[in-house]
């Protein structure tokens, strides 16, 4: 939980309406074409789907690339260039672990 609400802070700010100017939607900041072959019911920009689809998706890459290429793929896809969005990722997560400490 604390891994998935650290990317959607940094991915939307926590604001279930963003959407990118490329074209990504909600918490999750998904891209449409990204879940055209998943089969999930609902609309991709009600909190629900989103957040599943966020979750399959970070899950897959994590899977596949370990934790942080995996997350880093998250943001970058196949092409990761750096490590400013791990970073964030990192830094979300470690004040969400403080907040939930305190």
């Amino acid at each position: 939980p604390e891994l998935v609400t650290a990317v959607l802070i940094v991915e939307s700010g926590a604001r279930p309406w963003a959407r990118s100017p490329k074209g990504a939607v909600g918490l999750m900041q998904i891209m449409p074409y990204m879940v055209e072959d998943m089969r999930m019911a609902g609309n991709l920009t009600t909190i629900e789907r989103n957040v599943e689809a966020g979750c399959l998706i970070l899950a897959d890459n994590i899977r596949r690339l370990g934790e942080d290429d995996g997350i880093s793929a998250y943001f970058w896809g196949s092409n990761i260039r750096g490590v400013a969005y791990l970073d964030r990722v990192r830094a979300a997560r470690a004040e969400l672990r403080r907040s939930s400490e305190s």
